[in-house]
């Protein structure tokens, strides 16, 4: 568990400094778009330890190019793990 939540750490780090986006920011997903799939909202993060591209996907991209990946969270969740093991 321990190890997960620094990857998660990690990872928050990496995805959101990249995004330029607060981790505060609740409504993160209503503002990313998906650049495979249009119109969709981007309101997933991958975090299986076999894909390449680990980021923030929609709902498409988990049922097709993420779909034998077997670890994916909700970004609220995902944001709201994040700020409890900040503090």
């Amino acid at each position: 568990m321990i190890s997960k939540i620094v990857e998660l750490n990690r990872l928050s780090h990496q995805l959101f400094d990249n995004l330029v986006v607060k981790l505060e920011d609740r409504e993160i997903s209503k503002h990313i778009n998906c650049i495979e799939h249009k119109g969709e909202k981007c309101d997933i993060i991958c975090l299986d330890d076999g894909c390449e591209s680990k980021g923030i996907i929609c709902r498409k991209c988990q049922y097709s190019s993420h779909k034998n990946h077997n670890q994916w969270m909700p970004i609220e969740s995902f944001l709201n793990l994040i700020k409890e093991n900040r503090n």
